[in-house]
């Protein structure tokens, strides 16, 4: 069992402090879309394997929200999709 002065050195060890806020970051809509972007393959394995095992929200062009995964690969089949602003992103 780690000792009191133990854990007191780790709180003011500012490695501890980077680690834990590492941890707890979200990324950014611009940095994730910056991820996918440059990682096209993925795109094609979201579309067939991950949007059918999560929740996904995603805006038609006209700006309706849609959930349905089948619906959701159907419009990015046919490029029908409005990247959201970032407060509409649910993923």
């Amino acid at each position: 069992m780690p000792s009191l002065s133990s854990f007191l050195a780790r709180l003011q060890d500012p490695s501890e402090h980077q680690a834990i806020a590492a941890e707890h970051t979200r990324p950014s809509f611009t940095e994730v879309e910056a991820y996918y972007d440059s990682r096209p393959e993925l795109s094609a394995y979201t579309l067939g394997a991950e949007v059918t095992r999560m929740d996904y929200e995603v805006l038609s062009g006209g700006g309706a929200a849609v959930t349905d995964p089948m619906k959701i690969q159907k419009l990015y089949a046919t490029g029908a999709v409005h990247v959201p602003p970032p407060a509409r992103l649910h993923v």
